[in-house]
């Protein structure tokens, strides 16, 4: 009796059916779509916790934060992006393992077993005379016969097919991309100190305006207590206008507000008389240039003292009106 060899055949062909390319391709696609959702949730991380939208302009801004320490006996505000303090989750796959096991048992038996007899019955009898003259014989006879078969066979065949798989997959907290890193790199050099109270500077403090010649000019610069510039509009109010010491004339007056035109080469100013109003630039800049009018006789010289408010901040600069030269 011949093997069976449908069970090999059977396992053979299990074999080459396993769909190497979905159990393979289909775990380095998992991981591929895992690292995208990595990179959207550190972009969700930075843009919901390190940004923010100005309302007023609309621009998308770094979120600081500040708080005070003291620095050579004086408080300071230290303003700091929260990116540059805060670690970006950024998790990387660094390796895909990929262990694929197949185990395929197959085997065939045959066995067979034959065995014949015969068996039959039969049975018969006969009995003779024989003689001649005087002597004679007598035969008796008998015979039988019998036969028996059988047979027998066995086939036995069986076979297994046994699947393992194990995927390992290691993540980690990776190097910031290069584009990321400069952006920290510059947030972190933002990282600064600032007055609580702000800063109101004008400067110089003494200018010079000529009859008929140049005019006095300021320079202003404002931050407030995040080491932002200032807009908050400038109030500038004119003091009284006196002779300066040792050079009042013997007869005459001094001269008043209406002798003086007050202008801004750098951010708005408003108003036609004291307090005028100077709105700095959007980088909390300003010029404010003071002139004496054009036809104005200047007797002697003399000065004037404005006073520049910007919230609680205040600063006072002197301008010296002076004659027109011979």
């Amino acid at each position: 009796m011949a093997i069976d060899t449908t069970p090999s055949t059977v396992a053979t062909n299990a074999l080459q059916s396993i769909p190497f390319s979905a159990m393979i391709g289909g775990p380095l696609d998992a991981a591929i779509k895992a690292q995208a959702l990595a990179a959207q949730t550190s972009w969700e991380f930075i843009k919901n916790v390190g940004l923010y939208t100005d309302q007023s302009t609309g621009e998308t801004k770094a979120v600081s934060v500040s708080f005070q320490y003291q620095k050579d006996g004086e408080m300071v505000n230290l303003i700091v992006p929260l990116l540059a303090i805060v670690p970006i989750p950024y998790i990387a796959i660094d390796t895909i393992t990929i262990d694929f096991m197949a185990k395929i048992d197959a085997s065939a038996s045959t066995y067979a077993e034959q065995a014949s007899e015969s068996e039959g019955s039969f049975k018969g009898s006969a009995d003779v005379s024989v003689g001649w003259g005087p002597f004679s014989a007598k035969v008796h006879m008998e015979g039988g016969y019998s036969s028996k078969s059988s047979s027998k066979a066995t086939q036995e065949s069986k076979y297994s097919v046994e699947y393992t798989l194990n995927i390992h997959v290691q993540a980690g907290q990776d190097s910031m991309p290069a584009g990321l890193a400069t952006v920290l790199n510059i947030l972190n050099s933002a990282i600064t100190s600032a007055n609580p109270k702000g800063v109101f500077d004008v400067s110089p403090s003494t200018g010079s305006a000529q009859a008929g010649g140049a005019s006095a000019s300021f320079g202003i610069k404002s931050r407030n207590s995040q080491d932002l510039a200032d807009t908050t509009p400038v109030s500038i109010a004119l003091g009284n206008i006196a002779w300066s010491s040792g050079s009042a004339p013997p007869s005459g007056s001094p001269l008043t507000a209406a002798d003086l035109v007050l202008s801004a080469s750098v951010g708005t100013l408003s108003g036609t008389a004291s307090p005028y109003s100077l709105t700095p630039s959007d980088k909390g800049i300003g010029a404010l240039d003071v002139a004496i009018k054009s036809g104005t006789v200047v007797a002697a010289a003399q000065t004037v003292d404005l006073t520049l408010t910007q919230g609680s901040k205040t600063a006072t600069v002197t301008v010296n009106l002076l004659p027109a030269t011979a």
